[in-house]
């Protein structure tokens, strides 16, 4: 009978795990997006730096129609 109820509570907590996992994926897949995309901005101001120009100067616009992206410069 302990057995039982000690394999019971096993499963149990394993179906609660599987079922929370998905989520926990994508917060740590967007935490580390993030985090990547900070680095690179970083890395692309100290490049820019000597030249007067940062990141921000840069701005990405999507067009609708086929989907890509072109780049304006602002200063």
């Amino acid at each position: 009978v302990c057995v039982c109820i000690c394999v019971c509570e096993c499963v149990s907590v394993c179906l609660c795990v599987v079922q929370t996992l998905p989520s926990r994926i994508a917060e740590q897949r967007e935490k580390l997006k993030e985090e990547m995309m900070g680095k690179l901005k970083d890395l692309g101001n100290m490049i820019l730096r000597p030249f007067g120009m940062s990141t921000d100067n840069f701005q990405l616009v999507q067009d609708q129609a086929s989907g890509g992206y072109s780049v304006k410069f602002n200063q």
